[in-house]
């Protein structure tokens, strides 16, 4: 996974606007417990192209033990019929989807 963060750093220094690699750069580093590193390329990331990374995201600020963050996120994608089901197959995110909070958010 080191590996994997060295490459994105690299591509990002050609392409500082690729998003989808800001999003696994904040999952990975979540992953190493670095909450910090992990939080930092989320900010990176402009609101609006959140939601298209959301799973990645919801993962990261999961990993970093930011659950709310997770899911304020996850509800605002929710427009789409296919994430429910993404975000319950996800290992990382399964202690979110039983968390009461979710539960009760997915109702409304």
């Amino acid at each position: 996974m080191r590996r994997a963060i060295e490459l994105a750093g690299k591509r990002l220094e050609i392409t500082p606007t690729e998003y989808e690699i800001r999003a696994a750069l904040a999952e990975y580093r979540a992953r190493l417990g670095d909450s910090h590193g992990a939080l930092a390329e989320i900010d990176r990331i402009p609101v609006t192209s959140r939601q298209a990374l959301a799973n990645r995201i919801a993962a990261a600020y999961e990993l970093t033990g930011n659950r709310t963050k997770a899911i304020e996120l996850i509800l605002q994608t929710l427009t789409n019929p296919a994430s429910p089901t993404q975000i319950r197959d996800d290992p990382d995110l399964a202690a979110l989807w039983a968390d009461p909070v979710f539960q009760q958010a997915l109702k409304h």
